[in-house]
């Protein structure tokens, strides 16, 4: 066999169907393309067949090793950031498809499988070049990666997955669990090296000594959820399900480790460069690395405690970020300390200390959704790249041509100790279940059998297979021993291959063949209460809305097109007279007369009036903000166009107040107009040539300038209404608390009165352009802003109702799609006006 080792050792309205029908029918994305559904793992099989007898019957000419081995040691290291990143970029848009089209093959399975193929690919094209110098950067970034120690691979990869899973625990729940939860991850992985051992002994090929199997036995004890996770949370399964099998993956991890590290010392002892273990000796080894794994994370959880409590500041933004970074160092260091320092389980030290954390320091963390963020972040970062791995060690290992080269007649035994491997879970969970049905949370057998069969393994597997590989190939070079290590190394990469692929594309449905799934009139009950919540929500905001002077003269009929949920007319609008220019007889609101000082009996100094100019664009600036809240400005639409060039006249208005210079923010969005037309322009048609333009390929360039004008001014003209709102109170309120100092009231109000006199000047300015626009074409565009304001209410409401647990994620992604695709619809030219609603309803999901 050629071995390779580095230096570093997821349409339009029916309106003749019945609720029923709409509820039931398929979901559309894009405009009205059907996502496509098709059974995964029969579209998949056809796939692994073809690869298997291409791969497995393909023998790969051996390479010298000397030669791959002194080019991967004095090759660039830049090439090793190739392999990674462009895994990453392969993820995306493997994910992309898989949620677009809605392909139910798991996300990991087809990582690993990749994997799998680039790694064979690598070493195929090793193994045809003459010159271990001529290997291509990507062959060589792939090698040098497939040759990480294994001790590296777990403490990169795998405290940033346990602990991100550990801190999101429902601690409460955990704790009700936690008696099954330990029997999960400890006896019942014991029982299953054991059973397991007994396959390799007796079924694998090669006479296998016991320690051996009972290492094959530790590999694949480890299971990993994460196929399995998404599809517990979309079907809506009980709690209960959900804690035990995310519990038990945190727990058996580290036993799988322990009993791994007890029997491969014991294989290496057989070889003659270990101390052999005795039973006694193990279960102290074991006990040993558990509860001081236990202490060391009990320690790390404190000082991260306590870095939290100093760091939590709610008033400056800035430690959050630190929040953030401190709990990730701690997560790698309680690891590393563990494993390399104290030589105890790294794996149970990081997954206590982030219980202990998730249990009493929740309320530390400022920004828990930047810390859910970032750990979110990392997590698809760390599961991309270690699954693609993990299938790159495996395809290495099916890629050898030494002799030793692995054929369909392992494949035979591959699929063996898989259906054994599985019969023995099942097995497992009856030996226990008259325990585990009674203690913690309890468990019926329904919940039983699907844990069962949801015991996937994880890239961990391969990762402590490819320890042993490195291990052994250290200390002996017969050929036999390497023979068996190999087989090893690719029943575990099977079994985790199969298992992925098998259980978790079939996961769905054995869920709701067992009834664990919530029942579809549960769902539809669920839809008619939200809907119901949606109309009463989508109604006050509507009602709130048309009260204000802007939203006077807008159209009902483009609103109900536009905005799901709308039921009928406010009754009440605004029919006041339009605003008038801001009169500044305010003052004898302020202090009584005989207290004041007429203006021009005493000029206001340049400081005052500066002051209060940087008073009011501070308000401008937060009157905009506000706006970008409420769904007024959005930092997508048009790309962010609109508001780019308020918040940028806000800054240089700033700068010219600090000058001594008057407001005039809007003569600054009219130079920022022309130096943004022509990149505007280019975004558009490029945004048209992909097929995601925001207006209608039928709407002149000429009326989307026109409209994003409109929207400008009235976004400009609410911001400025509000700033000089609130500079009145805060004249008001200082004159209060200086009633006896008639001259600062007299100061305060003349130079109010100067900047609220700026400020219509340029509120006027704005205007004019509005005045310059046909009414019925100005109360067009009006209309469809109200729309898409509501629109951005709803999406936000529907966001809160998922977080809350009344929407599944599917059903929120649904209706988010629906409105992201009806605030597209709002940029059109088209009049609206009586014409066919393009939206869709809650009752189309």
């Amino acid at each position: 066999m050629t071995v390779f080792r580095a230096s570093n050792g997821q349409s339009h309205v029916q309106t003749n169907r019945t609720k029923t029908d709409k509820l039931t029918s398929p979901i559309r994305t894009g405009h009205g393309r059907p996502r496509v559904k098709v059974d995964g793992f029969i579209q998949i099989s056809p796939i692994l067949l073809v690869f298997f007898a291409a791969t497995l019957s393909t023998p790969v000419a051996a390479l010298n090793q000397e030669d791959v081995w002194e080019h991967l040691e004095n090759t660039n290291a830049a090439y090793t950031l190739l392999f990674p990143w462009v895994t990453e970029c392969i993820g995306v848009c493997l994910f992309f498809l898989l949620t677009r089209y809605e392909i139910p093959v798991p996300y990991p399975a087809l990582l690993f499988l990749i994997g799998t193929l680039l790694g064979w690919g690598a070493v195929s094209r090793a193994a045809k070049v003459d010159q271990a110098n001529e290997l291509d950067q990507w062959s060589t970034s792939v090698l040098q990666w497939s040759n990480i120690q294994s001790s590296v691979l777990l403490l990169v990869f795998l405290p940033g997955l346990i602990f991100r899973d550990a801190l999101e625990v429902n601690f409460n729940l955990f704790m009700a669990a936690l008696p099954q939860i330990l029997v999960l991850a400890f006896p019942m992985v014991l029982v299953g090296t054991m059973l397991t051992a007994v396959v390799g002994f007796w079924i694998v090929p090669g006479e296998w000594s016991w320690s051996l199997a009972a290492t094959l036995g530790a590999i694949l004890a480890s299971t990993d959820p994460i196929a399995v996770g998404s599809v517990l949370k979309k079907a809506g399964s009980p709690a209960r399900l959900q804690m035990h099998i995310s519990g038990e993956s945190l727990l058996n991890d580290g036993s799988a480790v322990v009993f791994f590290s007890i029997f491969s010392q014991q294989f290496l002892s057989e070889l003659g460069y270990a101390d052999p273990v005795d039973v006694g000796q193990g279960f102290a080894t074991f006990f040993r690395m558990s509860f001081g794994g236990f202490a060391v994370g009990i320690a790390f959880a404190a000082g991260l405690l306590i870095l939290l409590y100093e760091l939590d500041r709610r008033l400056e933004p800035e430690y959050n970020v630190l929040q953030v970074a401190v709990s990730l160092t701690f997560a790698y260091l309680s690891y590393y300390v563990s494993e390399q320092v104290c030589a105890m389980s790294g794996v149970i030290a990081c997954v206590v200390c982030g219980i202990v954390v998730r249990a009493l320091g929740r309320g530390l963390i400022n920004d828990n959704k930047m810390m859910d963020s970032y750990l979110g972040l990392m997590e698809y970062l760390l599961n991309t790249l270690l699954f693609t791995l993990g299938g790159v060690v495996w395809g290495k290992v099916i890629a050898s041509g030494d002799g030793s080269h692995i054929d369909l007649t392992d494949a035979g035994y591959l699929i063996a100790v898989y259906l054994l491997v599985m019969l023995i879970r099942f097995v497992q969970m009856a030996l226990f279940y008259p325990i585990f049905s009674q203690i913690g949370l309890k468990s019926d057998w329904k919940e039983t059998t699907f844990l069962a069969y949801g015991g996937l393994r994880g890239a961990v597997g391969v990762a402590l297979a490819l320890s042993l590989n490195r291990s052994v190939r250290e200390v002996t070079e017969n050929v036999e021993t390497l023979q068996k290590i190999e087989l090893l190394e690719f029943l575990a990469g099977g079994v985790t291959l199969l298992t992925l692929f098998v259980n978790g594309t079939t996961a769905g449905p054995v869920l709701r063949l067992l009834g664990l799934a919530k029942p579809v009139t549960s769902r539809k009950r669920a839809l008619r209460l939200f809907r119901f919540s949606a109309e009463a929500f989508v109604k006050k905001a509507y009602e709130s809305l048309v009260l204000q002077p802007r939203f006077a003269k807008t159209k009902h009929s483009i609103v109900k097109m536009h905005v799901p949920f709308v039921t009928s007319e406010p009754q009440q609008r605004y029919d006041g007279p339009a605003p008038v220019a801001r009169s500044v007889s305010f003052r004898d609101e302020i202090a009584p007369a005989h207290r004041l000082l007429e203006a021009t009996d005493r000029g206001c100094p340049n400081e005052i009036v500066m002051e209060l100019r940087q008073i009011f664009v501070e308000l401008l600036n937060e009157a905009y903000n506000k706006e970008l809240s409420n769904g007024e400005l959005d930092e997508r639409e048009d790309n962010g166009y609109n508001f780019d060039i308020l918040r940028q006249s806000v800054v240089f208005t700033a700068t010219d107040v600090d000058h001594l210079e008057r407001i005039h923010d809007w003569d600054y969005t009219e130079n920022f107009r022309y130096q943004e037309d022509a990149k505007s322009f280019l975004i558009r048609k490029m945004l048209e040539l992909t097929g995601r333009s925001t207006a209608d390929h039928n709407c002149g360039y000429e009326y989307q300038k026109q409209r994003i004008l409109v929207l400008r001014s009235l976004a400009f003209i609410e911001a400025h209404r509000q700033a000089d709102e609130k500079l009145i109170r805060y004249t008001k309120a200082l004159a209060m608390s200086s009633l006896e100092d008639g001259e600062i009231i007299t100061l305060v109000t003349t130079g109010t009165e100067t900047v609220l006199s700026e400020s219509e000047a340029q509120v006027k300015k704005a205007k004019q352009i509005l005045e310059g626009i046909r009414d019925t074409e100005v109360n067009n565009i009006v209309s469809r802003y109200l729309c898409t304001i509501l629109l951005h209410k709803l999406a936000k409401f529907v966001e809160q109702n998922a977080e809350n647990g009344i929407l599944t994620k599917k059903e929120a992604k649904g209706f988010l799609d629906k409105i992201d695709r009806n605030i597209q619809e709002t940029h059109t030219c088209t009049a609206g006006a009586g014409g066919t609603s393009l939206s869709l309803r809650v009752t189309d999901l």
